[in-house]
């Protein structure tokens, strides 16, 4: 089933799609939802449970940070430069939002697998 939000598109198959966040210590996780202006992305906590460092929440929102996504449609990772406007933690996951400082037309085919909902 597909979902939009606020012109954001989130349909099942989003989950298949990785997101990388070049920092110091990189980030990786699945992607929620996206639209030309920015995504939401989820990554589990305990991948970050060793980290010494500071939590994300304190030290990332407001960064603009280099960014990729990539999955099963695309030819090319998608690249972007994006700032973290939140990131919210649910205990065993993460959630963060990111806007792109420039906005990006979508593929094709991630619009056609958003809409078919699978």
């Amino acid at each position: 089933m597909e979902r939009r939000i606020k012109g954001r598109i989130r349909g099942q198959g989003m989950a298949d799609f990785v997101v990388f966040l070049d920092n110091e210590e990189p980030l990786e996780g699945r992607l929620v939802d996206i639209s030309e202006t920015g995504l939401q992305f989820q990554w589990m906590t305990a991948d970050r449970s060793d980290s010494t460092e500071e939590p994300l929440s304190d030290s990332l929102i407001g960064a603009v940070l280099p960014g990729m996504l990539n999955g099963p449609v695309l030819d090319d990772a998608l690249r972007f430069d994006g700032r973290i406007l939140w990131i919210r933690d649910d205990g065993a996951a993460s959630f963060a939002g990111i806007e792109f400082i420039k906005q990006i037309d979508l593929p094709p085919a991630l619009l056609a697998l958003s809409m078919s909902g699978d």
